[in-house]
C-alpha cells in the first residue's frame, strides 16, 4: 500500500511519563520509516489527562456504597480511565464514580450512538448521591 495508519492509546498517570512515552514513539516512527526508506508522520494528541481521584474522596465513596449496597456490588480494582472530569480533579478534591447500569437488555457501550442509558438505575444513583452528601455533613 502507499500509505500505512496506525493508531493507538497512551494513558499514564505521570506526564512525565506521557513526555518518554510520546518521545519514544515518535524515535521508533522516524527511525523505523528511515529503515524502510519511507516517509512517517505522527500526530500526537493528547485529549484528556488520567483521572485521578482524591484518596480520601474515594474511600468515602466506597465506604459509602459499600454501606449502601455491599461488599459483592462495589469492586475493589480501580479503572484507568480518560475523562474531561479529570481537568476538575485538577482544581477540586473529588472522586469520579461509576453507575454500573447494564443489564444484558441495553446492548450499546457508552459513548455509543445507539447508547440508552438504563433509566431504571437512576434511583440507585440518586440513593448514593444523598447518602455521600449526607455521611459528608455529619
Amino acid at each position: 500500500p502507499s500509505e500505512v495508519r496506525i493508531t493507538g492509546t497512551v494513558r499514564t498517570f505521570d506526564p512525565v511519563i506521557q513526555d518518554k512515552i510520546e518521545a519514544a514513539l515518535r524515535e521508533l516512527v522516524e527511525g523505523t520509516a528511515r529503515a524502510a526508506g519511507c516517509t512517517s508522520t505522527i500526530e500526537y494528541v493528547r485529549y484528556y489527562p488520567a483521572t485521578i481521584n482524591d484518596a480520601e474522596c474515594a474511600d468515602h465513596v466506597l465506604e459509602t456504597s459499600r454501606a449502601l449496597f455491599g461488599q459483592a456490588l462495589v469492586p475493589d480494582a480501580p479503572a484507568a480511565t480518560s475523562e474531561d472530569f479529570a481537568f476538575m480533579l485538577r482544581k477540586v478534591p473529588g472522586a469520579y464514580v461509576w453507575l454500573g447500569q447494564g443489564s444484558g437488555a441495553h446492548g450499546a457501550s457508552l459513548h455509543h450512538p445507539s447508547y440508552d442509558f438504563n433509566d431504571d438505575v437512576l434511583p440507585i444513583g440518586a440513593a448514593l448521591l444523598a447518602a455521600l452528601a449526607e455521611r459528608r455533613l455529619a
